[in-house]
This record gives structure tokens, sequence and C-alpha cells, in this order.
């Protein structure tokens, strides 16, 4: 009897002691809601709530040797496209992926192409990003929670003259 008992308590403690991963993070995923992220940041979409969807309430962003929230990145932002900006583009490449349990890391390169009219030109500035990116869940959503972007090279070449 005391072996049953001993077998129950030990088999009890291995099963609530085991793996507590609830959510499995695949490299598409990440990918897809890092990708999701520059969606919601398009000029398109920027007045809407979709980059909540895809940021921790914690967010936090060193860009342009500064550290915001997302709040205040969205300001910066804003106040930027306020000045004439007519598309913005985004392409992401050379993604290398790290996950560990509940979180992933992804390091990649990032093409900005913006077109804006100044001065009734218009232009086009073209920035190239090293960006990283940490993702956790937050309310079982895989969400950014950290980016860190630099600057390699940026470029504004005029399209035409009106």
């Amino acid at each position: 009897m005391m072996n049953r008992v001993i077998f129950f308590f030990i088999t009890a403690c291995l099963l609530s002691c085991g793996n507590t991963t609830k959510n499995t993070i695949t490299e598409d995923q990440a990918i897809s809601v890092l990708k999701g992220f520059f969606t919601a940041m398009d000029i398109d979409n920027l007045g809407s709530d979709l980059v909540f969807d895809y940021t921790t309430t914690d967010f936090v962003i060193y860009e342009m040797g500064d550290k915001y929230d997302l709040e205040s990145f969205l300001e910066i932002i804003k106040s930027h496209f306020k000045k004439g900006y007519i598309s913005t583009e985004w392409s992401l490449y050379d993604f290398k992926v790290s996950i560990d349990s509940n979180t992933a890391h992804i390091s990649y390169s990032n093409k900005g192409k913006f077109t804006f009219v100044e001065d009734g030109i218009t232009k086009e500035e073209n920035i190239l990003w090293l960006e990283s990116v940490y993702l956790k869940y937050e309310e079982d959503v895989l969400k950014l929670s950290f980016l860190q972007s630099d600057d390699i090279s940026r470029e504004v070449i005029e399209l035409n003259r009106k």
C-alpha cells in the first residue's frame, strides 16, 4: 500500500512539474507577427488601433538613438507623416529566428521606402536598417515587446518636380 502512495505522489509531482509551456512558437508565426506590425505601421493603417494587436502593453522601441514607448513612438511617426508622406513600404529579409519556450527573438534587415512631397517635389527616402525584435505572449497572443533599430544607410532622391 505504501508503495502505491509513493508511486502516486511521485507521478503527480512529475506531471505537475512537467513542461508548463502552453504556447508553441514557430519561425513562420514569429515572422508573421513581425510583418503584421509593419503592416500596422503603414501610412494607410496608422490612424487605426491595428498596431496594438501586435505590441505588448510594455512595448519599447529604440529608434533614432532614443527610447520610446508605443504611444510616444507613434507621435513621432505621425508628425513625420504629416509633412507630406504619401506612401510607406518596408521590405524585411535575412531573418535569423531564435525560439525559447514562450518567446522568440528575430534579427533581420529592413529596407524602408518612403515617398513624400516637399516644396512641390516628390521625393523618395530609402533607409536600410538592421533590426532586432523580442516577442512574447500577452494574453495568449504573440506580440512584439521590444524593437531595436540601427540605421545602416539613408538616401533621398527626387522622383519628379511638380
